[in-house]
């Protein structure tokens, strides 16, 4: 039984990473709906804490060792930020009168993600298991990738026979709409492009190793694996047209690789200038970026339509404490209008046309908007859902975790105590500008509220946890 709980605790996480978009299989259990995912996660949670429990137990006794106990274990960053979260959101699930889809929403996104949180920090702070937490994240872009481009090619297993159309493709992988491809891949192919730069860089450091040495061979390996992820995983991403992905992926790219050295800040800086000015000297180029910036396209129209209706419905209702868990559909309801005009033939006139011009020309440029789950903001998102504590708790979060990083990459530049540090220096930047690729990506979509992406967003906290810790106790030697 002992080696039963020691291989769980040693892969179970790993699995579970790599196992995230397994929240799409669902099913019922004596009438109570899960998911493959959540099982997933209460047994492996479940049998680290029971193998982990007689010390636990022990720690807690143990009242006189509580600063050995800090320096050893690490405390849990964060803390006070994650309460003040949770607590909002059980105001929220108060607030949806305990209802059975709120109640899902409370114990997915809030209860079973913080606890994995709990769960991926204690073991990534072993130093062992970091790579096999890269490989997870990398072996699920992966095969969600590759399953993406062979859609891509063939036009299989897409179920909306319009995004299944050759002329409109947009691929979904498993996933049931193509931006939970992009909201999915998005902060990982950040990451593993900071991963790739950090294996390659230690590889040309140590190139005098001989071309038989077995290191050798393996990280190379290591490095053409996640070449072809983060090709793959980029393809998919623009074969799904998930534009606000891409555009965040490439964002946190340029600004992060300012950070890794000087070299590659000036030659980032080159390629932003050199693209700067093929897409404003190219007049198709400026007019698609202008139109995607200015959120002038129709997915645009519809976000700011979806905003100015959350906005007066705010005004008007929740401004203090949201409408709830599942409550914003119910609530935006009376302030929704059921659709827009688009001006998709770019006409000039286009307005005075359509207040003088007759229901026929109206009608052609009339497309209808549907109620969404969320006002695809992610201030909005949090907002709506959990009150303006719940959008304090959030960005207090953010500010924390971007204070940390950026004390880590700064302390990295010197000679400290913590040599690991500084080795971890590239994948610390990287775990700071993934978070980056959420934010920015969130400003038009909803980064946080699905089962995969609320762990995935937990993880990210968990890392960045974890090299916090080892920063501070290797300062208190």
């Amino acid at each position: 039984m002992n080696i039963f709980f020691e291989k769980i605790n040693k892969y179970g996480l790993p699995i579970l990473i790599a196992g995230l978009p397994l929240y799409l299989v669902r099913f019922k259990i004596f009438g109570v709906p899960t998911t493959l995912l959540e099982l997933m996660f209460w047994f492996v949670f479940l049998s680290w804490f029971f193998n982990n429990f007689k010390s636990i137990k022990e720690r807690i006794k143990n009242k006189s060792k509580i600063e050995n106990r800090k320096s050893k274990i690490g405390i849990y960053p964060f803390s006070i930020l994650i309460i003040l979260f949770v607590i909002s959101s059980f105001i929220a699930l108060t607030m949806s009168g305990f209802s059975i889809t709120a109640l899902g929403i409370y114990k997915a996104y809030f209860i079973e993600a913080i606890l994995f949180y709990v769960l991926a920090f204690n073991y990534f702070k072993n130093r062992e298991n970091r790579e096999k937490v890269f490989w997870a994240l990398a072996i699920s872009a992966f095969v969600i990738s590759v399953f993406a481009i062979y859609q891509k090619v063939t036009g299989n297993f897409i179920v909306n026979p319009f995004w299944q159309n050759e002329a409109t493709r947009r691929v979904t992988s498993f996933f049931l709409y193509p931006n939970a491809l992009g909201l999915y891949l998005g902060p990982i192919t950040t990451l593993l492009f900071f991963l790739l730069v950090k294996k390659t860089k230690e590889l040309i450091t140590n190139y005098e190793l001989r071309i038989t040495n077995k290191w050798f061979n393996l990280e190379l390996l290591k490095i053409i694996f996640y070449l072809f992820t983060f090709i793959f995983s980029l393809l998919s991403i623009y074969f799904a047209k998930s534009e606000a992905a891409l555009g965040a992926i490439l964002i946190s790219i340029f600004f992060g690789s300012l950070f890794i050295s000087k070299r590659f800040a000036i030659g980032f800086i080159l390629l932003g200038l050199i693209s700067g000015v093929v897409i404003f000297t190219n007049t198709n180029l400026r007019t698609f970026a202008l139109e995607k910036i200015q959120l002038k396209d129709f997915s645009g129209e519809v976000r700011k339509q979806q905003w100015r209706e959350t906005t007066e419905m705010l005004k008007n209702n929740g401004a203090i404490l949201g409408v709830g868990l599942s409550g914003y559909q119910k609530a935006v309801n009376p302030y929704h209008q059921e659709g827009i005009f688009f001006n998709e033939s770019r006409d000039p006139d286009f307005r005075r046309k359509i207040v003088i011009f007759d229901d026929k020309y109206r009608a052609e440029h009339w497309r209808p908007v549907e109620v969404y789950m969320y006002p695809h903001n992610i201030i909005l998102n949090f907002w709506v859902e959990l009150g303006l504590l719940g959008v304090i708790a959030f960005f207090g979060l953010v500010i924390q975790f971007f204070y940390f990083g950026a004390k880590l990459i700064q302390n990295s530049k010197f000679k400290i105590q913590n040599s690991s540090l500084k080795n971890n220096k590239i994948l610390i930047i990287g775990v700071m500008f993934s978070m980056v690729e959420i934010l920015i990506h969130g400003i038009v979509d909803v980064p946080y509220f699905k089962n995969d992406l609320s762990f995935l967003f937990w993880l990210i906290f968990a890392m960045m946890g974890v090299y916090w810790v080892e920063y501070k106790n290797s300062n208190r030697r």
